[in-house]
């Protein structure tokens, strides 16, 4: 594959993956961070990847975690060091539905599922979790979701 068809990789992949970070982070400039560095990764092995999309949504997943783990330990740090308890919640409200209650990875999970409209296997696939870890972690976030937005 040509640089040529990595710029319609992108051009097509772009708005779809940042979408796929901001579910998971929150914060529009690390999405941004995480998107970038992922469409990075992608092109360092642009040639060796047989499909780039799969490849792409693992490393914005991946990227995205990463960055939600470093926010929180940059959170609780902050707090220790300023006597002040660590709200952990403001990295995981979203505008319409509060996160807050979900773990980092039930909220991958939902993310994958409603965001990218992925099946069970497509989002084993893509985390690397066995499918029933999936299938299992996925109905427990979204019957929390439904405990913590009254549905």
């Amino acid at each position: 594959m040509a640089h040529g068809d990595f710029a319609e990789f992108f051009a097509v992949e772009r708005d779809r993956s940042f979408r796929l970070a901001f579910v998971i982070v929150n914060d529009r400039d690390l999405a941004e961070d995480v998107t970038q560095e992922a469409f990075a990764r992608v092109l360092a092995r642009w040639s060796r990847v047989r499909d780039p999309g799969s490849y792409l949504r693992r490393a914005v997943v991946n990227g995205a975690r990463s960055a939600v783990r470093r926010q929180v330990r940059s959170r609780a740090l902050r707090a220790r060091l300023l006597g002040q308890p660590a709200e952990i919640s403001e990295f995981y409200t979203g505008d319409a539905i509060d996160y807050s209650g979900l773990s980092s990875r039930q909220r991958v999970l939902i993310a994958l599922r409603y965001h990218e409209q992925m099946t069970d296997r497509e989002i084993s696939d893509v985390t690397g979790m066995p499918l029933g870890t999936v299938k299992s972690d996925l109905r427990r976030g979204l019957e929390r979701l439904r405990r913590t937005n009254g549905n």
